[in-house]
């Protein structure tokens, strides 16, 4: 399986997380979730760094990512430490999704 396909396998995964915040959220959940993932699959070395660098990686993003807009610092940080986020996120792991790029058998 291709980076593209298990990045859109993500997506739909994503999609299906049913929404649980405020009604009044700007970004729809599963656009949020791809950011948190895009963030950490890039590597950058904080929630700043991907902030200020995402101008010049807007078009990349979008294509690769389907990221069409960032949620703030705080909004980030506000829902990625939510326990059930946490859960939701790693569904997607415990279904075996993620087996076939497993290197060392832990």
């Amino acid at each position: 399986m291709a980076t593209d396909q298990l990045i859109q396998g993500l997506r739909q995964k994503f999609e299906a997380v049913k929404e649980h915040r405020y009604k009044n959220a700007q970004i729809p959940l599963g656009d949020f979730l791809q950011s948190a993932f895009a963030m950490f699959h890039l590597k950058d070395p904080s929630l700043h760094h991907y902030r200020i660098s995402y101008p010049e990686r807007e078009a990349n993003l979008e294509r690769v990512y389907q990221i069409k807009s960032l949620p703030s610092d705080s909004a980030m940080r506000e829902e990625l430490y939510r326990p059930g986020d946490i859960q939701a996120c790693c569904s997607a792991t415990r279904r075996r999704f993620m087996d076939e790029y497993r290197y060392w058998a832990l």
